[in-house]
């Protein structure tokens, strides 16, 4: 998950309310006990990753990206990006690098397949 700064978000006047209704840092503490009860290991990503910004298909990263541009494209591989979608795909990927050296399993290849993953060679249930 990304690790936002939910106090820099509620300074967003168009979103704060939102952000404050959906009590987002009570939500990650239920993510956090529930990874815990499971077994499961949650990773957060840093807050300034630049998740929407980096392309997911070559690694470019857009700068001069505004929070307005809800789609961009790469100017070097011309891949087209939905901001969100993208961003998903490079948290995922900064995830698993995490994942790789907390516990030393590869996961790489676990990522999304016509709205499915591909579960991980290592063969162990208790990464997920």
């Amino acid at each position: 998950m990304e690790d936002l700064s939910v106090k820099g978000l509620v300074q967003n006047t168009d979103l704060s309310k939102h952000i404050a209704d959906a009590s987002w840092s009570r939500f990650v503490q239920f993510l956090e006990y529930k990874a815990k009860l499971y077994g499961r290991i949650l990773i957060k990503v840093d807050t300034f990753f630049p998740s929407s910004k980096l392309c997911s298909v070559c690694g470019f990263k857009k700068e001069d990206l505004k929070l307005s541009e809800r789609e961009w494209e790469c100017p070097v591989c011309k891949a087209k990006h939905d901001r969100d979608y993208n961003a998903t795909l490079n948290l995922l990927r900064e995830g698993l690098t995490h994942l790789k050296r907390v516990v030393g399993v590869d996961c790489s290849e676990l990522m999304p397949v016509e709205g499915t993953f591909v579960p991980c060679e290592a063969g162990s249930s208790s990464i997920h």
